[in-house]
């Protein structure tokens, strides 16, 4: 099966499972009782999982088929999008690493902010981008995301600290398979593929990444040095 075959099956799909999952939560919603409560919110509990795994897998698709870059705007239509909405989007599937890590994620400085872009690809950027910072954020620390207007171009900004990232680092922050040093040395698993896929499916969405960081040691956790680190999304039109 060729590739645009098979994105035009997994969405219809897709579709097909998140609306069946949406008519689930709304009934048990509607069958709500004092003696059901309990019961009830266990089984919301699990569809709401259901959709979180089926989520990760179509963003794992989305991103695992994306080889030629026409050919993918060719099978993913373009649709109007409020970017405020799906930051929180993100934030509330980051939520549970976020936890489990110790760290808090603000989501600050967000206005009305509206944009035509590719959905899919557009909440896997804001995900990867997210889950990233959360990732290498020491224990006790704030993820700070942030989006506004600059000109014709809506600009994202995910501010976080992360592992110090050495000047002769930086022309290869984004290629694949790479991860500096300072990274390494944490107890975090990584591929170097975070970062690379954020590049990647901007392009397709006409994205300017760009990664602002001061390379001065701010402080140590754990003996490895820390840093600031700025992942800056600007978003034209596709």
């Amino acid at each position: 099966m060729e590739t645009g075959q098979f994105l035009e099956r997994f969405r219809l799909l897709s579709r097909e499972i998140q609306l069946g999952i949406q008519q689930l939560e709304k009934g048990l919603d509607a069958l709500r009782t004092d003696r059901g409560d309990m019961q009830l919110a266990k089984v919301k509990s699990i569809a709401e999982k259901i959709d979180e795994d089926w989520s990760d897998f179509s963003g794992w698709v989305l991103i695992s088929t994306l080889e030629d870059i026409e050919e993918a705007r060719k099978n993913c239509a373009a649709g109007l999008v409020n970017v405020k909405s799906k930051i929180h989007r993100s934030k509330i599937r980051a939520t549970s690493q976020a936890d489990q890590h110790g760290v808090k994620i603000d989501v600050r400085d967000v206005g009305d902010v509206e944009v035509e872009t590719y959905i899919p690809y557009f909440e896997q950027i804001l995900d990867l981008g997210l889950l990233n910072a959360v990732k290498y954020s020491p224990r006790g620390q704030v993820v700070s995301v942030s989006c506004s207007w600059k000109g014709e171009r809506a600009v994202v900004s995910i501010d976080s600290f992360g592992p110090l990232i050495l000047k002769h680092e930086k022309p290869n922050l984004g290629k694949k398979g790479f991860r500096s040093e300072n990274a390494k040395m944490t107890d975090k698993p990584g591929d170097g593929f975070g970062l690379y896929n954020i590049f990647r499916l901007s392009e397709l969405l006409n994205i300017s990444v760009s990664i602002n960081l001061s390379h001065k040691n701010i402080f140590e956790f754990g003996a490895i040095p820390y840093s600031d680190f700025s992942l800056i999304l600007s978003i034209g039109r596709p």
